[in-house]
């Protein structure tokens, strides 16, 4: 820098920076943007350049690098601080350098002195260096940032010194030392050694089974080698810590629970002392009491015939009272229970027998409240089925099933919306039951899938696409005939002549998996009598035919239900029952 400021010619911070990478531009901590490759030229402007220091790298820009080197005081100023009367002043600007002749120093010389004399006094002294570590940029307590930790430790030179420290006697220390930390490690010196603490520390070195290698023992100290050893030792003298800590806890909580226990066990035959004495005298009154009352009764049966004598009433007296808490206890909930009520004396039957009609009517009102309009209706119904089915074979399957008003799937519902409502069915008709069902055909009896529409009118037998096929007015049916049977079968008997040509032709064959709700819908819909429906007792049922004549069906026992053809053309249902065939 100073030849460059020296040389004849226009000296600028350019040719100083090219000066600069002629001269030193092939050097490993020195680079600029005319000597870096392609990657660094990108972080490097053309005025800078760049010094690889041991702390880091650091950017240099050239601009104004020569007049800060030439920046140099005036004599006239020099020798105006010389005769200043501040001592520091005119320590800073002696007065031999105004009267040389030289070339007043630049600034770079001066910092290059600087140095030289600084290193002149270093190396004269035997230093003791202090490093401090800076944990954050921040100023900030009990923040730790690692990666600007690790840069000061790795620059500082400190893993070199932990090198040279572990090529030595890495841990020092004196005996005493040694021996208090680590004597609970072994048996011989815990608790009562009485030695001194060299021959200790021979004894844990002998426990411990160090290497020849590892260790040396000193005048006042010990000097072991690895710092692996020292750290096996710290583990151990850890995993005692441990065991110690849970001995004292254990201890500590033992005696503490034994106190517990001497306590509670105290205050727990106090507590049960005071109560056996108030017991035993609670039993001692009960006892007393209840030798008073049979005294009483006793003499109350010997004189129950004395009316006027107060034993006899107090005999009475217990009598109704022990009738009235068997009661109490044995009172029926329903009035199907009422076999529990219990058998009174001679002496109450009177008012047993009040108290039982009584509480009948208490139970028929109550059942009553919570008979609703639907449940009503639904007990209506199956008064009716009842008449009309109580001999049939599956009737008590019935009874637990509700009846309902339609038994249409979804689609099924949506498409009699669709299509029977919308053009088949009056306006002035309204539906009363709907079901899928099966009919036989009255010739050759083979079955077809049907939805059974009923109306307050008429009786629709529609197709599963909802077609009309057959139509049947409620006045026109004459009788319904059932099977005994549990097959579900069942004939409805029709009369007169049918003028509109969709409308059945002869008597409808059916069979329903709810035949007992079907019928009984049919039956209140047209306000038919009960007897209009009748069982096969006989075993058998004639039906007519389209052409004038009549078929017949016989239903016999058998193990499953099943539909076959007899002889001479008739239909044979077999289904289980307790009926028996008089064919």
């Amino acid at each position: 820098m100073d030849e460059e400021c020296l040389r004849p010619g226009n000296a600028t911070d350019e040719t100083f920076l090219e000066k600069m990478n002629r001269t030193v531009g092939r050097h490993h901590h020195y680079i600029s943007h005319a000597v870096a490759d392609t990657t660094t030229r990108k972080t490097i402007k053309r005025d800078q350049f760049r010094l690889l220091h041991y702390a880091g790298d650091v950017t240099y820009n050239s601009r104004g690098f020569l007049d800060k080197n030439n920046d140099c005081l005036y004599r006239d100023l020099k020798d105006v601080m010389c005769q200043a009367k501040n001592p520091i002043l005119v320590e800073c600007f002696p007065v031999e350098e105004l009267q040389g002749k030289k070339r007043p120093e630049t600034s770079s010389s001066q910092f290059r002195t600087s140095l030289a004399h600084l290193m002149e006094i270093l190396m004269s002294k035997q230093p003791s260096y202090i490093r401090c570590i800076k944990p954050n940029d921040h100023k900030r307590p009990y923040t730790f940032d690692e990666d600007l930790v690790k840069h000061q430790v790795k620059y500082l030179g400190l893993l070199e010194n932990v090198r040279v420290r572990r090529a030595g006697f890495a841990y020092r220390r004196p005996y005493e030392v040694f021996y208090k930390r680590y004597r609970c490690l072994c048996p011989e010196t815990w608790l009562n050694f009485k030695g001194q603490a060299r021959h200790g520390v021979e004894i844990l070195v002998k426990h411990f089974e160090y290497q020849e290698n590892e260790y040396q023992f000193g005048k006042t100290k010990l000097f072991v080698r690895f710092p692996k050893t020292i750290f096996t030792t710290e583990d151990m003298l850890l995993q005692k810590k441990k065991e110690m800590a849970t001995v004292i806890q254990k201890m500590v909580r033992g005696f503490l629970c034994r106190i517990k226990f001497l306590l509670y066990k105290w205050a727990a035959t106090k507590i049960s002392t005071l109560w056996r004495g108030h017991c035993a005298r609670l039993e001692l009154l009960r006892r007393r009491k209840a030798a008073a009352t049979i005294r009483q009764f006793v003499k109350g049966f010997i004189f129950r015939h004395v009316m006027d004598c107060p034993e006899h009433k107090i005999f009475l007296r217990h009598t109704r009272i022990n009738f009235l808490l068997r009661l109490r206890d044995r009172l029926p909930t329903s009035l199907c229970q009422f076999y529990l009520w219990p058998e009174p004396p001679k002496i109450v039957q009177q008012a047993s027998d009040m108290l039982k009609v009584l509480y009948k009517r208490i139970l028929i009102h109550k059942y009553c409240r919570t008979i609703t309009p639907t449940k009503k209706k639904q007990l209506d119904e199956k008064v009716i089925a009842q008449n009309m089915f109580q001999e049939k074979d599956d009737y008590l399957d019935s009874v637990s099933e509700e009846f309902v008003t339609s038994r249409l799937t979804k689609h099924q519902e949506v498409m009699c919306n669709n299509v029977f409502i919308g053009s088949i069915k009056s306006k002035n008709e309204k539906i009363r039951y709907s079901s899928p069902i099966m009919k036989l055909d009255r010739t050759g009896y083979r079955t077809r899938q049907r939805i059974l529409l009923v109306t307050d009118v008429r009786l629709y037998l529609l197709t599963m696409d909802f077609k009309l096929k057959e139509r049947l007015p409620l006045k026109d049916i004459q009788e319904i005939e059932v099977s005994p049977l549990r097959d579900g079968l069942f004939v409805i008997h029709t009369k007169g002549e049918q003028m509109d040509s969709s409308c059945c032709k002869g008597d409808l064959i059916l069979l329903s998996d709810h035949c007992i709700e079907c019928i009984t819908k049919i039956v209140i819909t047209g306000q038919f009598r009960d007897s209009m429906v009748k069982l096969a007792i006989d075993g058998s049922i004639t039906h007519s035919l389209n052409n004038g004549k009549q078929g017949y069906i016989e239903f016999i026992r058998g193990a499953r239900f099943l539909l076959k053809r007899g002889k001479h053309g008739l239909l044979q249902v077999v289904g289980s029952s307790k009926f028996k065939s008089q064919k």
